[in-house]
């Protein structure tokens, strides 16, 4: 996975991975709203969901 996403073949969406991931592997892999450090984090701008076209702007409520 890492190697995917650092290549740029994988976006960091569970959806688009090539291989299915239990959830026990991929719990620690996420974080939610109340975790997210946002700009204070040190991988912020490689963060999938925040990067411009991430999952949180295609969303449509």
């Amino acid at each position: 996975m890492l190697n995917e996403y650092a290549s740029g073949r994988w976006d960091g969406d569970r959806d688009n991975l090539t291989e299915e991931i239990e959830d026990a592997r991929w719990g620690p892999l996420t974080s939610d709203h109340l975790q997210c450090t946002n700009r204070r984090c040190t991988n912020f701008s490689a963060c999938s969901f925040l990067k411009p076209g991430g999952t949180w702007i295609r969303l449509s409520v």
